[in-house]
Formats: C-alpha cells, sequence, structure tokens
C-alpha cells in the first residue's frame, strides 16, 4: 500500500484510526513515499435527524432498509459534524458517508447538507453520500 497505493480507508474509533494511519506512515517513511500523497478515507454511517426528534424512532424507520447498518450515527447534525470532526483530528481527509432509505426519503441527506457540511467547511471534503 505505502509504495504503490493513491488512497487508503481505514475505520474504526480515532484511536484505531491514528493507530492504522501510524503504521502507513511508518511504511511510507521505509519506501521513501509522501505520507501525505495518499488520500485517507473512512466510512460514516449516519442518520442525521432534528435537534429534538426522538433516535429510537427514527432509528425503527431506517431499519426497514436493506443499507441500515447497526451502529449507525443516529443524531443532530451538530453531533454528526461532532463526530466526523474526531476522525478528522484522527487524521480522515475523505469521507464516504451512508445515510439509510436515502432513495426512499432524502430529508435525511439535505439535513447531512444543510446542517453537518457547513460545520466541517474546510476541514475535509465529503465526496461520496449513497444509501
Amino acid at each position: 500500500m505505502a509504495q504503490f497505493g493513491d488512497a487508503c480507508n481505514v475505520g474504526g474509533d480515532p484511536d484505531t484510526i491514528r493507530h492504522k494511519l501510524g503504521v502507513l506512515r511508518e511504511h511510507c517513511g521505509t519506501v521513501g513515499r509522501n505520507h501525505d500523497d495518499i488520500i485517507k478515507s473512512a466510512e460514516a454511517e449516519v442518520l442525521v435527524i432534528g435537534k429534538g426528534d426522538d433516535p429510537e424512532r427514527a432509528r425503527a424507520w431506517a431499519r426497514g432498509y436493506e443499507s441500515f447498518r447497526e451502529g449507525t450515527l443516529v443524531a443532530d447534525g451538530a453531533t454528526v459534524a461532532a463526530h466526523l470532526r474526531t476522525l478528522i483530528d484522527a487524521g480522515i481527509d475523505y469521507f464516504i458517508i451512508y445515510i439509510p432509505g436515502v432513495a426512499y426519503d432524502q430529508e435525511p441527506l439535505h439535513r447531512f447538507e444543510t446542517e453537518v457540511i457547513p460545520q466541517l467547511a474546510g476541514a475535509t471534503p465529503v465526496h461520496s453520500i449513497a444509501g
């Protein structure tokens, strides 16, 4: 990866991400590659709900879709942005965002666009939204 790869997709909590990217940095040093030339991505499963909305009710709705994954963060925009910021701080510079049920209800996608992305402006690009 360090010698030939242009990107790596790592997952986990911020400590795990830091560890994995530290290993990548070491391998880059060994092969003489600039660590910053490799895109570091992570997947994030999120369902942005309105402030004060019931997360359990939203989670129950989302479970009806094949795209729902256990561990999906169901929260308001500020909480989702804060979570993504912890991953950015751990070294992630590219997100692949999964939003369950987005093919049937785009409201969570619009909430992500208007309530999360502006809070991350300048921090990291969001390139892919799927669900």
